[in-house]
């Protein structure tokens, strides 16, 4: 097993809420990062700001890259071009049960 990070994104669907999983596999073992609490407050005046996330930069690229591993999948253009083929199958549908031709969506 390659060793280093690895993050994981997805949606819980029962409290409608983005989810990510950050493990890090380190001499053949797998570690979990323990769950982080979002939370916001108001910025004063000056004031100088910790991180909300700090990784040493030997580790860096290799996080960053998990991420981005992460988070490819489908692009918003995969999402849309599959739309719209269901979009067009939909149509042919139509046009099979209901036997004649009609305004397409949209139109």
């Amino acid at each position: 097993m390659k060793e280093g990070y690895r993050v994981h994104f997805g949606r819980d669907m029962h409290t409608d809420s983005l989810i990510m999983l950050i493990k890090r596999v380190q001499n053949g073992k797998i570690y979990v990062a323990n769950p982080i609490e979002l939370t916001f407050r108001e910025k004063k005046e000056c004031e100088v700001l910790d991180p909300t996330l700090k990784i040493c930069l030997d580790e860096s690229d290799d996080f960053l890259e998990a991420i981005r591993n992460g988070l490819e999948g489908k692009s918003l253009d995969d999402i849309k071009g599959e739309l719209d083929a269901t979009k067009n199958h939909l149509e042919d549908m139509r046009k099979i049960v209901y036997k004649k031709d009609y305004k397409k969506i949209g139109e």
